[in-house]
């Protein structure tokens, strides 16, 4: 059964007064969407963040949906809300086909092959809850996560999350410069901690886990990672990290200090 779920996205449009838009949506398996929205069916893709929104063509894929800007004119948008540039980081998406809204993710970069005379050299990927990459057996967690934040519930998912995953988020919101993920993820919150860590650290690839719950509120966890400094600098380090578990449904969050003294 689909989960409703009403998304109150809140944008400011160039030369516009500030645009709400009010959603019922429908948290769809990849299993059913990939039914409702077959090869070679058009749809209308809108960024959460930005609100903006922009035509595609579905063109091939059977584990994720392969989709290309439908126009120049949708290209252009589609990069505008990238900041310009193209870029495999995830963004959280609402998929509207007819009066349906889905929470999906979609990555910005132009790869394989294209068919559209649209501007954009490939396709893209769009994914939905259960969706995996070709490469892969298991949903990508960084999609994972902006199909929670598309649907309204990232609060809910991270606070699910074992240490593991915690850190698992830690490392996705550095991948992708997502400093206000980070700021969920640090016990200290939003601020310098989470902008110090982002200046000091451009990459994060964390190949070993191993945590241990101390008590219901405080967790070990010990990671080996490769990571880069943003000045060419690769470095590979093992890591001892605290992790904390406050009262409530926050969930499971690094020390800051303790991790940005870590780099």
């Amino acid at each position: 059964m689909a989960l409703m779920m009403k998304v109150l996205i809140t944008a400011t449009i160039i030369g516009a007064v500030p645009l709400r838009m009010d959603y019922m949506t429908d948290t769809l398996p990849w299993k059913e969407t990939n039914l409702l929205l077959p090869k070679y069916s058009f749809f209308e893709l809108i960024d959460v963040e930005t609100g903006k929104k922009f035509q595609v063509q579905r063109r091939a894929g059977n584990k994720h949906a392969d989709v290309q800007p439908l126009t120049e004119a949708d290209t252009k948008v589609m990069k505008e809300i990238y900041g310009g540039h193209w870029s495999w980081n995830r963004r959280a998406i609402l998929v509207k086909s007819g009066n349906l809204l889905i929470p999906a993710s979609m990555n910005g970069m132009p790869h394989g092959g294209g068919a559209l005379q649209n501007g954009f050299p490939g396709h893209f990927c769009v994914h939905f809850l259960g969706s995996t990459t070709h490469k892969t057996p298991r949903p990508d967690f960084a999609h994972t996560l902006m199909i929670h934040k598309a649907a309204g519930e990232l609060p809910e998912f991270l606070a699910s999350l074992e240490p593991e995953g915690a850190m698992k988020a830690v490392e996705m919101a550095v991948k992708q410069r997502d400093e206000e993920l980070l700021g969920k993820m640090l016990l200290e919150g939003r601020g310098m901690e989470s902008e110090t860590l982002l200046k000091k650290v451009k990459t994060m690839k964390i190949s070993s886990y191993e945590a241990k719950e101390l008590n219901p509120f405080l967790a070990s966890i010990t990671i080996k990672l490769k990571w880069t400094d943003g000045k060419r600098g690769v470095h590979h380090s093992d890591l001892d990290l605290t992790l904390h578990q406050t009262e409530g449904i926050s969930g499971w969050k690094v020390d800051g200090k303790e991790l940005n003294g870590s780099f």
